[in-house]
């Protein structure tokens, strides 16, 4: 159900969610959404995206200990990111900018 004062949050969202399906597959460092629908009465959206990394077993997943990796668990476990991690994040944005994409479309 909608929980938003004004149409233009949820229709934001979801363009951006429908715009970044396609170009999600298009590079290894972002996560791959495979579907976006809404229901039938407009009132939700959902999507199906591949699961991402455990921040532990990487591919090896066992879902009852399941905790994701990600940017955050990582800068917590480790404090920074190596050269060579944040020159990939930076290819990651300049793909995303290059497909017309900015930070505001991700927040």
């Amino acid at each position: 159900m909608r929980h938003y004062t004004s149409d233009k949050p949820f229709e934001r969202e979801f363009d951006g969610l429908r715009r970044y399906e396609p170009i999600s597959r298009s590079h290894d460092g972002l996560v791959s959404i495979l579907h976006v629908e809404r229901d039938r009465n407009g009132e939700f959206f959902y999507y199906v995206m591949d699961i991402a990394d455990d921040e532990q077993n990487a591919q090896r997943i066992d879902p009852d200990k399941y905790c994701p990796k990600t940017l955050a668990t990582v800068l917590r476990q480790r404090g920074r990111l190596s050269v060579e991690e944040c020159i990939q994040a930076g290819m990651v944005l300049v793909c995303c900018n290059s497909l017309s994409f900015t930070m505001a479309d991700f927040f």
